[in-house]
């Protein structure tokens, strides 16, 4: 079975209207990359099945998966992780805020510095100052009891080796 060089999971839920775009830009952004595009529908209320199952139709590098119930995003984050083939794996959200030109530049950042994860952080994030002062002690809590270390502003905008 050929084993492309990255899979890219995407978890989506009700993102019909963004879902055209996304793939747009990381098919443009990933032009020369041997890569598989993997889009988790997670029992979308709208015309997300619909937009995926005219994709895959028409590209032979995007797989679906379909839940019947919703399952929530990390359940369809481990739903992509167990069926991607690729020797590394690129997690994003489907609403456009990861943007995919850095897909490429994660993964040579990956392979010169021989990192096996490269996490992106969000710059100049606004939420208000109730939610930043308990976001604050939350990473300050968790990092203090943890054996790894979650960095502020970390998002689900990763690349992870297969290993």
């Amino acid at each position: 079975m050929h084993r492309p060089e990255v899979s890219i999971v995407v978890p989506l839920y009700n993102e019909e209207h963004n879902i055209r775009p996304l793939c747009e830009q990381i098919i443009e952004s990933c032009a020369g990359l041997d890569f598989e595009l993997l889009l988790i529908n997670d029992a979308s209320q709208d015309g997300t099945r619909l937009k995926i199952d005219e994709l895959e139709k028409n590209y032979s590098f995007i797989h679906a998966i379909h839940f019947l119930a919703n399952a929530g995003h990390q359940s369809a984050l481990r739903a992509g992780l167990r069926h991607s083939q690729g020797n590394w794996i690129v997690t994003m959200d489907g609403d456009l805020q990861h943007p995919p030109k850095w897909i490429p530049e994660m993964l040579r950042q990956a392979k010169a510095g021989q990192y096996e994860v490269i996490q992106m952080l969000r710059e100049n994030r606004q939420q208000g100052v109730f939610k930043n002062f308990f976001s604050g002690i939350f990473y300050w809590l968790f990092n203090k009891t943890a054996d790894f270390k979650i960095y502020p502003n970390s998002s689900d905008f990763r690349l992870i080796s297969r290993s």
